[in-house]
């Protein structure tokens, strides 16, 4: 992955247009609720949380070191983060509190991911190891002096893991990971077992399924999307290879209740994909690389904004037992930061991704290189 910096664009599919918000890093940005959003820097050790609908964050959080991928539980009551070192943190958004901090992997945390119940928390490196944690442990503020002991882990890829997607059904949920030894591996949480392989011909980036899992998608490095049919007993002679990106895919995103596919590639395109026919509906030319989607539910706070609203959580601290942190609170953010601009009138609406009448707000990450 580039290290050059990143900016973080939110495209509106009814009205059809684009919105410069952020600077961010590859997989570091996760949704709070509806109406926040919250993304790790490329370049530097801050944390900005920002409301749908505003141009500027709400809060720029300095850490100790820099923070890679990050991950939001459901409930908007606590956020993880995995750095280039392979430590692992754990927030509670409504006070800010940094409750535990561990060593999780021996080199950099690439992916996130939980489970919808937040009863696991699954997490990837570079040193080829998916680990599995029990968020209990992790959010366990009265017994923070304890080692957090992990749950679980695979060793079955030989290479960097570079994504993982958990899946449904809280423990019994199944984990499909993706990586740079050309293999998908699926397991499962409950068994502990991994469920079976499925060899490709390229190294692989990311990897997203509908949600009842019956189709399983896999970005490659050559640009082009395999499908998978997992209803079917051989899963692997069954792959349907989508094209349409001339680079590396670096993000799979699946919208709309498992109809509608979205991919972003190394080329500057991000795609719309119609899950049924496996066709592409839509195709947007943001003319730089894209390295990461997310997707918020459309709210009204996203287009009514009142600054006197209540902000249901506090920046987050730097330190554990912090009990000031007056450093990280930053009501205005210092002049030599990043100062976002809209790009609305900049950009035409034929980059912009109109998904049918899918009421979704699509984030897109560029790395500019």
């Amino acid at each position: 992955m580039s290290n050059s910096e990143a900016k973080l664009f939110f495209v509106d599919p009814l009205v059809c247009n684009v919105q410069l918000v952020a600077s961010c890093s590859a997989r570091g940005l996760s949704c709070i609720a509806e109406d926040w959003i919250i993304t790790t820097q490329t370049k530097g050790t801050s944390i900005c949380v920002w409301r749908c609908g505003q141009k500027s964050p709400l809060y720029k959080c300095r850490l100790p070191e820099s923070i890679g991928p990050i991950v939001v539980s459901p409930d908007g009551a606590y956020c993880f983060g995995g750095s280039i070192s392979g430590i692992l943190y754990s927030w509670e958004l409504s006070s800010g509190r940094l409750i535990r901090s561990w060593n999780g992997h021996h080199k950099a945390v690439r992916c996130l991911g939980l489970t919808d119940d937040c009863s696991y928390l699954v997490s990837g490196g570079e040193d080829a190891v998916i680990s599995v944690w029990p968020v209990l442990d992790l959010v366990d503020a009265d017994d923070v002096q304890t080692r957090v002991s992990e749950g679980h882990s695979w060793t079955q890829h030989s290479l960097a893991v570079t994504n993982v997607h958990v899946g449904r059904g809280g423990l019994c949920a199944r984990v499909f990971s993706s990586s740079l030894d050309r293999t998908v591996c699926v397991f499962e949480i409950f068994s502990k077992q991994l469920l079976f392989t499925i060899a490709c011909g390229v190294f692989l980036t990311s990897v997203v399924t509908t949600p009842d899992e019956s189709w399983l998608f896999v970005g490659c490095g050559d640009g082009g999307i395999l499908a998978v049919d997992l209803r079917t007993n051989d899963s692997a002679s069954n792959m349907i290879t989508m094209e349409g990106h001339s680079g590396v895919v670096t993000d799979l995103l699946s919208v709309d209740q498992g109809t509608i596919l979205l991919s972003s590639s190394e080329d500057g395109t991000v795609k719309v994909w119609d899950v049924s026919s496996r066709q592409c509906v839509q195709s947007i030319d943001l003319k730089e690389p894209v390295s990461c989607l997310a997707a918020v539910a459309k709210s009204a706070h996203c287009t009514n904004v009142n600054e006197h609203d209540l902000v249901p959580f506090a920046p987050l601290k730097k330190f554990g037992n912090a009990v000031n942190a007056d450093d990280n609170q930053l009501s205005a953010i210092e002049e030599d930061s990043f100062q976002p601009q809209f790009l609305v009138d900049k950009i035409t609406t034929e980059k912009c991704v109109s998904v049918y009448s899918c009421p979704y707000f699509v984030g897109l990450e560029l790395r500019l290189t």
